[in-house]
């Protein structure tokens, strides 16, 4: 209805221009997947040319294909969610800002914030920069500055439009999950959630392989600077293996490893901001590092911290922090290239490429278990089978889980030959009416215990009874499929329930 409903409160400029698609196209599965393969185009060019603009054609391309295989990249792809079109326009907004384009890099990052309305931290990170270079850079410069902060306050202002806008027509200012009375958080909920999104920035994926090359190099050269005596060059390696025990003998999300990680990051990371103190005359490294750095530090804290003041108690979703991609396989190569070489740059990249590309055939230990293609596809493959069984008593409705519906109808989707008549249980749903056949397809495993599959016996025609006809399992993931049969199995006389 036009009121952003749909979008909970949140940005809505991603539904609307979908809107506008299904209006221009048609509500197909055509034009569901013009947006997510437009976003993926953009946010593979988009990080190709940051890696080009830092140090050339060979970190873009490399940078490229480490997203490319990112599982949760992948996943995200095939679903219209704005997650990816914001990584996208985030990562062309930062390319911008390398290249000292402030109009095309204050858009980009508006229309990150009408994907999601974390982008904000991006233009908080210009918005920071810019306003500690005009202190400490003295009066040369002010007015152009003046004119950049006013730039990257636009985001700001189309964030403000959003709740102005959820005010007039939803009731409300900001998205229900972040405004409200929190509850208390979980015991643990600080180590939880820095493992879990700093842990998965920093080291998922095989991406603490680079990370801690190029801290080494980092941590070497300076080390290696301080020091005069000629062996000074075996320090490199050794603080190699220093940073890459943790990361070897500890589970990529423990803390300590991360710990390491981020207090040997801090001496490198102070020196990026350096540069500002120079004047107005930066270069595309000097500018685009405090940018990163910042960027994926607000992303982090945010997502950490949020839940001390949001009524949602969980928030943890690990595609909420895509749009840092571009900060934790970037910079890595970027300084593995630049202080390691191009041999151990392609070395170090092959390997990352590869392991990446490997770890998407797992299914993700995280709350979010479509974080990875086959996260994302083993559950649609077994409902698939179980659709196939439910489909041998072709005279029966199909009882699924409320966002299945849709799986069973529409056979455009490629899970059924032809539509069965489909509806859904649960809270809120119609109870079955007697007479009528039932198959039933649910996800939840030892269904008729669960909260759930008692109130669906409970509303049951008296004599009905429900029988397990087949279970699908495939690692954590099962899929069961049950029949609802009355006494004598009369119920499967009537028509299909519409």
């Amino acid at each position: 209805d036009g009121r952003g409903e749909q979008a909970m409160g949140h940005p809505a400029g991603f539904f609307w221009l979908w809107a506008v698609l299904i209006r221009m196209l048609g509500n197909t599965l055509l034009t569901a997947r013009i947006l997510p393969a437009f976003a993926t185009f953009l946010a593979l060019s988009g990080i190709y040319l940051l890696g080009r603009r830092l140090l050339g054609r060979e970190l873009g391309l490399v940078s490229m294909v480490c997203l490319a295989f990112s599982p949760l990249f992948v996943s995200q792809s095939f679903v219209p969610l704005p997650d990816t079109a914001m990584l996208a326009m985030a990562t062309l907004s930062l390319f911008f800002y390398a290249s000292s384009r402030t109009v095309p890099a204050s858009l980009f990052c508006l229309l990150a914030v009408m994907c999601r309305e974390q982008a904000v931290l991006l233009a908080a990170t210009y918005i920071a920069i810019e306003i500690v270079r005009w202190i400490w850079g003295g009066d040369a410069g002010r007015r152009p500055r003046l004119r950049s902060l006013a730039l990257f306050c636009l985001p700001l202002a189309g964030l403000a439009g959003t709740w102005l806008c959820n005010l007039l027509f939803n009731g409300y200012l900001i998205n229900r999950n972040y405004s409200g009375a929190p509850p208390a958080p979980m015991q643990g909920w600080l180590g939880y959630r820095t493992r879990l999104f700093l842990g998965h920035l920093m080291t998922g994926d095989l991406r603490w392989l680079p990370t801690v090359v190029a801290l080494a190099l980092l941590s070497g050269r300076a080390l290696s600077r301080r020091s005069r005596r000629p062996d000074a060059g075996v320090l490199p390696p050794i603080v190699a293996l220093v940073l890459l025990f943790p990361a070897l003998v500890l589970p990529h999300d423990r803390l300590l490893g991360l710990a390491v990680m981020v207090l040997i990051a801090a001496v490198p990371a102070a020196k990026a901001f350096g540069p500002w103190l120079r004047g107005p005359a930066l270069t595309a490294e000097d500018r685009l590092v405090p940018a990163m750095l910042l960027f994926g530090g607000l992303m982090v804290g945010f997502h950490v911290t949020v839940v001390l003041v949001a009524p949602d108690p969980q928030l943890d979703l690990v595609r909420y922090v895509l749009a840092c991609y571009p900060v934790f396989i970037v910079l890595p190569l970027f300084y593995v290239r630049k202080l390691g070489g191009r041999s151990l740059f392609l070395s170090i990249s092959a390997i990352f490429a590869l392991g990446t590309l490997l770890s998407g055939l797992d299914v993700p230990a995280t709350p979010q278990a479509d974080a990875g293609p086959r996260g994302f596809a083993v559950p649609l493959q077994l409902r698939s089978a179980a659709g196939l069984v439910a489909s041998e008593r072709p005279g029966d409705t199909l009882l699924v889980e409320g966002t299945d519906v849709q799986l069973f109808t529409d056979p455009a989707l490629g899970y059924v030959g032809s539509p069965i008549p489909t509806r859904s249980f649960g809270p809120g749903a119609a109870a079955p009416a007697p007479g009528i056949g039932y198959s039933l397809i649910t996800t939840r495993s030892a269904f008729e215990a669960s909260r759930e599959g008692r109130a669906l016996l409970e509303s049951l025609p008296e004599g009905t009874s429900i029988r397990l006809a087949r279970t699908f399992s495939d690692g954590s993931y099962t899929t069961s499929v049950y029949f609802l049969e009355a006494a004598g199995d009369g119920a499967r006389q009537g028509p299909p329930d519409p």
